[in-house]
């Protein structure tokens, strides 16, 4: 809260110094005995009656919001005071530790309070003990007279109830929310303790600050003026006088620039990929595991231990190996190398050399601090790869898998895979000759249509050596016709 009326301050302690270096002469002048008793006596009066105008002033600063001003008028007339208590060494020590102890409290309503203590010790202290003085009554809170605990709490349940069904308020922040019973009883306590601690009551708000608790709800002006005007009716309903509803609605007004904040979206979570350092942190976890791995024997990475890459050959097998990395753990990189199976045809490898292989990708995640998580998850990724990768059979034993039929020998075959062309000459028969057929004896199908007549017979043919099974199984013989 700011200091509305800093001037308070500054005029208050002033009449204060008056009203106190004003005693001894009018002390002196009524007593000549015993001066210095008599002018702590006066002194000590003077004092007493002065605090109640210091005390009700500080209330009325706190009541209107202005927690600093009443914070530092207790401050100021306590430092003024001490010097002039110099017979009451006990209070001088007093005003010292309570005004080291308000600096200590980061609340500002807080230090106000406990300078307050220390200026009702010293009233106790000094009360006249024949003549006692009863100083006017203190001026009720704002917390007392919007009626304390019970009546708040009541207010704060209307206001609530209010406003979780006010859609221009958006109280929940998500619509059809449905808050935990345990959550919204936690929540109104805390409303009713940030009030009294506003107010002037006796509850400690022990939450987190207005800033902190709305950070990233994206609270909008108009959704503040809202929640506002709830709590307006809320008040009324309850019995809250007009002064005192605008006092209290001046101090929520108060933390609109704490809670009128943009949206902040939640940022969403880091991929393995991202956690392994994006595409630089991979290449130098391949670099670091291939490098590693062409060295070892127990791997017999290149399958020939004579066989000397390119650097270009090196290099463009670390890309697979970088873009591989990338598509098992949700990075842009896409693997256009060939499968698994396909890429390790032939080569033989063992479990053996592929554990092998398996422990310098780990050694290489461990050098680059990679979580135990995301080890675990890469080194499953890749154990899955095994069988696609070991017991594919070396050049040799495939190319004796791979023989051709025609590759066995003669008498692996069977008879009955010979094919006829293959019978020798000496197995055919030969083809006895049709008998003469008489001009007439033609095939119906050699006919023409229009050869009806028998004088147009053609002469007589010859065999001409037709085989016996070229006949149809069902095909008559012509009969013989006359001339």
């Amino acid at each position: 809260m700011q200091m509305r009326h800093w001037w308070t301050v500054p005029w208050l302690a002033g009449c204060l110094a008056v009203a106190l270096l004003s005693v001894p002469v009018a002390a002196l002048a009524q007593e000549q005995k015993n001066p210095a008793a008599v002018e702590h006596k006066e002194l000590d009066a003077t004092i007493y009656r002065t605090l109640v105008t210091v005390i009700n002033n500080g209330a009325d600063l706190y009541n209107s919001g202005d927690w600093s001003g009443c914070y530092r008028l207790y401050e100021g007339a306590l430092l003024t005071l001490r010097p002039l208590l110099d017979h009451h060494p006990a209070l001088q020590k007093a005003i010292a530790e309570g005004i080291q102890n308000a600096a200590k409290s980061p609340q500002l309503n807080d230090r106000a309070f406990v300078l307050r203590a220390v200026i009702d010790q010293i009233r106790k202290e000094l009360a006249p003990s024949t003549t006692p003085v009863t100083p006017p009554p203190p001026k009720l809170t704002l917390w007392d007279r919007l009626g304390g605990e019970k009546n708040v709490t009541k207010i704060v349940d209307t206001f609530y109830n209010l406003a979780v069904n006010d859609a221009r308020v958006n109280f929940w922040r998500k619509p059809n929310f449905k808050p935990d019973e345990k959550k919204v009883e936690l929540l109104k306590r805390h409303t009713v303790e940030f009030i009294s601690s506003a107010t002037g009551g006796p509850l400690e708000y022990k939450g987190k600050s207005m800033k902190e608790v709305h950070k990233g709800m994206g609270i909008t002006n108009a959704e503040f003026d809202a929640a506002e005007a709830d709590l307006r009716e809320a008040l009324k309903t309850h019995g809250a006088q007009l002064e005192d509803i605008n006092t209290l609605m001046r101090l929520v007004e108060g933390t609109r620039s704490d809670i009128v904040q943009p949206r902040v979206e939640p940022k969403p979570p880091m991929t393995m990929w991202q956690r392994l350092g994006g595409e630089t942190g991979v290449a130098r976890i391949v670099d670091d595991f291939i490098n590693s791995a062409i060295k070892d024997p127990k791997v017999n990475f290149w399958r020939d231990p004579k066989y000397t890459p390119e650097a270009e050959t090196v290099n463009n097998l670390k890309t697979k190996f970088v873009e591989q990395i990338s598509s098992l753990t949700g990075g842009p990189l896409q693997y256009k190398g060939m499968d698994m199976k396909a890429a390790h045809r032939g080569m033989g490898i063992n479990n053996a050399e592929f554990d092998a292989f398996l422990g310098h990708i780990r050694k290489a995640l461990e050098k680059n601090k990679v979580s135990p998580g995301d080890i675990k998850f890469l080194m499953d990724k890749y154990n899955a790869m095994r069988t696609d990768i070991v017991g594919m059979r070396a050049p040799d034993e495939l190319k004796k898998e791979e023989k051709k039929p025609e590759d066995k020998k003669p008498e692996d075959k069977k008879p009955e895979d010979k094919k006829p062309e293959d019978k020798k000459p000496e197995d055919k028969k030969p083809v006895e000759p049709e008998p003469i057929k008489k001009p007439d004896e033609k095939k119906p199908e050699d006919k023409k249509p229009d050869e009806k007549e028998a004088g147009d017979q053609e002469p007589i043919k010859k065999p001409n050596g037709v085989k016996p099974e070229d006949k149809k199984p069902n095909e008559k013989e012509p009969e013989e016709k006359n001339p």
